[in-house]
This record gives C-alpha cells, structure tokens and sequence, in this order.
C-alpha cells in the first residue's frame, strides 16, 4: 500500500502527499534522535534530504518538533493500552520464545478519530 501511493499516485494526491508527509516526520525525528550519537552521520543525511531548504545543521535547528495533533488528550493512554495489550499477549505465551510472534493491535478508524479530534 505504501510503494502504491508513493509511485503510482498523481503527484498531487492527498494519499501520495499524505504519506510523504508521514515518512518525512518520521526520518526528522531519527536523525534528530541519533543526532547526539552519530553526529556526522546525522549532518551528512540532514545536507541530503531534498525538501529541506534551509543551510543551517541538525544541530542548529534545534531538538525533535513533534506535531500539536500528537499532544491531544487520550492518544497517548491509547497508544500505552494498545502497548500493554501487546505486553501481556506476550507475556502469555509460555515457554516460548515471545519474540517469535508478531502482534499487530489494530484501532478502529473511527475511534483514532474521535482521539484526534
């Protein structure tokens, strides 16, 4: 789905668009994360990011931003019951090695929603 809306969407998609907006929030806060660790590296991949206008460092503009819509009231508890659902699935299975399973918890879209609103 992903590789779908990226190459064979119309450039001016909201789908294409969206999910570029996605993977580029999401690249921001990893080399902003590893910035602290991995100095060069993280210059030497802020330089190449071919939407990024300004000249200046990773280092000079400043720690992680993360979107307002991230800060609503009840995303976070969601995010942390989904995470404890998957926590105790795991911690179920007995004699097993739990990090062979994958668990997937899957939020209604309405519901991600009503959070976000």
């Amino acid at each position: 789905l992903l590789s779908c809306r990226l190459y064979c969407e119309e450039a001016k998609d909201p789908k294409r668009r969206s999910c570029q907006t996605v993977l580029a929030e999401a690249l921001d806060i990893i080399i902003r994360s590893f910035a602290p660790i991995l100095p060069h590296l993280a210059e030497e991949v802020f330089q190449y990011i071919p939407y990024k206008k300004d000249s200046e460092g990773v280092f000079r503009t400043g720690w992680i931003n993360a979107s307002s819509a991230w800060k609503k009231p009840g995303i976070e508890e969601a995010i942390e019951g989904a995470c404890a659902m998957r926590e105790s699935f795991l911690g179920s299975i007995s004699g097993k090695n739990s990090l062979e399973y994958e668990v997937i918890i899957v939020i209604e879209p309405g519901l991600l929603f009503e959070l976000m609103e």
